[in-house]
C-alpha cells in the first residue's frame, strides 16, 4: 500500500472512532430523558458552588 493511502484509511478510522461515542452520547441525550432530567436539575441547583461575596 501507498503511504498516502495508509494515511487517509488511519484519518477515516480516526474520525470515525471518535464520532461513533460521541454519536451514541448523543443518542443517548436526546432518548433518555428522565436521567437528562435529573442531572439538568441537579445542575441548575447549584447546590455544590459556594456563595462568595
Amino acid at each position: 500500500m501507498e503511504k498516502s493511502l495508509l494515511i487517509r484509511i488511519s484519518r477515516i478510522l480516526m474520525i470515525a472512532g471518535i464520532g461513533c461515542p460521541s454519536l451514541m452520547v448523543a443518542a443517548n441525550n436526546a432518548l433518555d430523558y428522565q436521567s437528562n432530567l435529573l442531572f439538568v436539575q441537579h445542575v441548575m441547583s447549584a447546590q455544590f458552588m459556594e456563595h462568595s461575596s
